[in-house]
């Protein structure tokens, strides 16, 4: 019996407003493809297809951790958490995967994964 290995990846790319419709912006995104089914091909691996989604900061309180980079939420300046309704329906419980809770502590904003313990939003609190 065959099996498919179907790999999902999530990056990202943090950009002004103003640069999602600039041809520039479309460019890279084209040549970021290009090499990852070049790189998917080294490797026999078939590169089926690639999707963008855009969050915005200040709606969603979405953040880079100051510590580590990872992509979190701000849930001091945000409680209510991630609104799936701008994301791929078959992410939405990936969503912990790639956007951590996370708050301000000590005057940084910090993912859950580098906020100390004691902190509300902190991994192990």
């Amino acid at each position: 019996m065959k099996t498919f290995a179907i790999r999902r990846t999530y990056s990202y790319i943090e950009i002004n407003s103003s640069e999602v419709n600039e041809d520039s912006f479309d460019q890279k995104l084209e040549e970021l493809d290009g090499d990852i089914k070049t790189l998917h091909d080294n490797h026999g691996v078939n590169f089926i297809c690639s999707d963008t989604r855009f969050i915005s900061s200040d709606k969603m309180s979405v953040r880079v951790c100051e510590s580590c980079q990872n992509l979190m939420i701000n849930r001091d300046k945000n409680p209510a958490g991630f609104d799936s309704d701008s994301l791929w329906k078959d992410a939405v419980q990936d969503t912990t995967l790639f956007i951590l809770n996370g708050g301000t502590h000590a005057g940084k904003e910090l993912c859950m994964e580098c906020l100390p313990p004691s902190h509300r939003w902190g991994l192990f609190s």
